[in-house]
């Protein structure tokens, strides 16, 4: 039987850095990742992805990849969203994981101590009590689309000051004009975090990461945050222009190296 493990908690527990430390330790058996439930981004799954180059994700569950995986004996990782019902939750046949729940210190969770194999504490300590049902998620999709540093640094400094509403949890990954990548997280009560993926930069044209913005909190003006965030991104004129100043800069340094 494969060493299947899935991973549940509310948002901003740290499921992500968990499984990241799993997938490290299980990197020479060639781990799989499948994210259930969200607002369908792969936003984590990009993140461990860059971490961890062995880790395949499974995008379509309906693919076989699972399947495939169990006949494999090839661990696999399951990252449950908090969104997700998990007295309803039920997978694919033949497939058997170990439930894993992790609850920030002083938390209880009748949901999650009932489905749960193991309970694990985390190292995050919230500044409120976590999300219940009021939990919204707004999404923004921006695969193909470029920001300039300075915009970006402003949206994300309004997002998490809460200019859209209480946010409890936000991440992104965005693609900057220059040509790199990073993942975006923040979680209420804690300084946010930034991290550079592992992915070439695209110096000519859109970008074909999968790239989006993800906020969940109560009383979100979804509206606002998708108005705003169009707002930063580049057009196709700005974004031409920038990256053939780009071009020119390495082409002089080029010439200019011995």
């Amino acid at each position: 039987m494969t060493h299947t493990v899935a991973v549940a908690g509310p948002p901003g527990s740290g499921k992500t850095t968990w499984i990241a430390k799993q997938a490290e330790a299980l990197a020479q058996s060639n781990p799989l990742y499948w994210a259930l439930g969200g607002a369908g981004t792969t936003l984590d799954g990009m993140l461990l992805a860059s971490q961890c180059p062995q880790l395949e994700i499974v995008a379509e569950p309906t693919s076989g990849a699972l399947q495939q995986a169990i006949a494999q004996h090839r661990p696999l990782l399951i990252e449950i969203d908090s969104s997700v019902d998990l007295a309803q939750l039920a997978f694919p046949v033949g497939l058997k994981a170990e439930k894993v729940a992790l609850l920030p210190e002083g938390w209880r969770s009748q949901e999650l101590e009932a489905w749960s194999n193991r309970l694990l504490p985390t190292e995050l300590s919230f500044a409120t009590q976590p999300l219940t049902a009021e939990v919204q998620i707004c999404a923004v999709e921006l695969t193909g689309q470029v920001f300039d540093p300075a915009s970006l640094d402003v949206l994300w400094q309004e997002v998490t000051g809460g200019a859209y509403g209480s946010v409890h949890r936000a991440k992104g990954v965005f693609c900057l004009a220059d040509g790199p990548v990073f993942y975006f997280s923040y979680v209420s009560g804690h300084e946010s975090t930034y991290t550079r993926l592992r992915l070439d930069a695209c110096l000519d044209g859109r970008p074909s990461y999968p790239s989006a913005l993800e906020v969940t909190g109560r009383e979100l003006d979804g509206k606002a945050i998708v108005v705003t965030t169009q707002d930063c991104l580049l057009s196709d004129g700005l974004l031409q222009q920038h990256q053939a100043q780009l071009k020119e800069m390495q082409q002089e340094y080029a010439s200019q190296a011995p």
